[in-house]
């Protein structure tokens, strides 16, 4: 699939193969993180070696033994996901082995000092959920604290995953195209003359008094096509 600023994969980091388990089944969905504490803000040349530092932290933690980094995928703020685990991996990031089988997990590279949430970052969030949906992942879209105590992904964060902007498959206003505003268009003029039936009035061009008749009834469109009717045999008069 196309990254609208990059995948950066293990291979472009200088990692070797993830040595985390295997999914056993597919998941429901992927929770959203982010780091925690205050995330430095940089350009993005800094980005690659920042989430190499933060893989390395991981497999220092003896106490939580981790043999990966914890996360499936990374978001770093200028939009870029970055391969953590990857796909088809057991993430080891939301809490507990019950809570890492049942969600991937996506970390954006933000922090407590983040009060906003980007546009490329939100590009970059569903794009990482595009790409572990490839990979068995299902369509739920939920935050670390849901189903864990804490406070991650932060506010600013969960705000989106609430609101349902990181779904990949809701298209952004740019993506409207002009055939998508011709069907719209088409749909609600139809929907608007196809409106619901009433009564026509008896001097209606093909009015029919037997309530069986359809043409006993008017609809929007009847509304419509008599009004030309009207307009004709009044231009006609007037000739």
């Amino acid at each position: 699939m196309k990254f609208s600023k990059g995948f950066i994969s293990r291979k472009d980091l200088g990692w070797p193969a993830s040595a985390a388990p295997l999914k056993t089944k597919k998941t429901l969905g992927v929770k959203v993180h982010y780091e925690g504490t205050r995330s430095p803000v940089r350009d993005h040349s800094y980005c690659k070696g920042y989430w190499s530092g933060i893989r390395n932290s991981h497999l220092a933690n003896k106490a939580e033994g981790y043999s990966d980094v914890a996360y499936s995928l990374a978001v770093c703020r200028h939009g870029y996901v970055m391969e953590g685990r990857g796909v088809g991996y057991r993430t080891g990031a939301n809490g507990n082995q019950t809570l890492n089988a049942n969600h991937d997990s996506v970390v954006v590279l933000y922090g407590t000092n983040d009060s906003a949430v980007s546009a490329e970052v939100v590009q970059g969030l569903k794009e990482a959920i595009q790409y572990l949906r490839t990979g068995g992942s299902g369509t739920e879209i939920k935050g670390h604290r849901d189903g864990y105590p804490t406070l991650c992904p932060g506010d600013p964060l969960y705000a989106y995953v609430k609101n349902g902007k990181l779904n990949p498959d809701l298209k952004d206003d740019d993506d409207v195209t002009p055939a998508d505003i011709n069907k719209i268009a088409d749909a609600v003029v139809d929907r608007l003359l196809s409106a619901d039936k009433f009564t026509a009035p008896k001097d209606a061009a093909d009015y029919s008094d037997d309530p069986k008749n359809p043409r006993h009834y008017w609809t929007g469109r009847s509304v419509f096509a008599d009004l030309v009717t009207r307009v004709r045999s009044i231009d006609k008069k007037l000739k």
